[in-house]
């Protein structure tokens, strides 16, 4: 990569607009609105109907512990939401 491109690649990371894919909602729901959104939000079933046809191709070890994969994922995006 040249130097432009690489300048290019910075100001776009540093302008780069919020994801916009939980709009629609009241976000000072507060709790019972964060275990509501994933069975209402369009973008988490998705997701989760994607998780579940990729999970039935695995293998017995990886389907046992996708649990905890899942759980893991969970704690992972709160940490990374309460650092902003």
């Amino acid at each position: 990569m040249n130097t432009f491109t690489r300048l290019l690649m910075a100001t776009r990371l540093i302008f780069a607009a919020p994801a916009a894919s939980n709009t629609g909602h009241d976000a000072g729901a507060g709790f019972t609105g964060g275990l509501v959104h994933p069975k209402r939000g369009l973008d988490c079933l998705l997701a989760m109907t994607a998780i579940r046809f990729w999970s039935m191709r695995q293998s017995a070890t990886l389907k046992k512990s996708k649990p905890l994969f899942v759980i893991g994922g969970m704690i992972l995006g709160a940490v990374f939401a309460q650092g902003g």
